[in-house]
């Protein structure tokens, strides 16, 4: 059973890091297309654990 619950977790904290990087993609794009001659390379890169 602690295998299945340690699962489900790091499933959540997968998808929690696959939607922080698709957020930081549309600001990237949004922030690129705004100003292009300032590229929003800021937002990366991402800490992965």
């Amino acid at each position: 059973m602690k295998r299945v619950i340690a699962m489900k977790e790091e499933k959540e904290g997968l998808n929690a890091y696959l939607l922080v990087i698709v957020l930081s993609l549309i600001l990237y794009f949004g922030l690129g297309y705004a100003k292009p001659e300032e590229p929003a390379i800021i937002i990366f890169p991402l800490p992965i654990r």
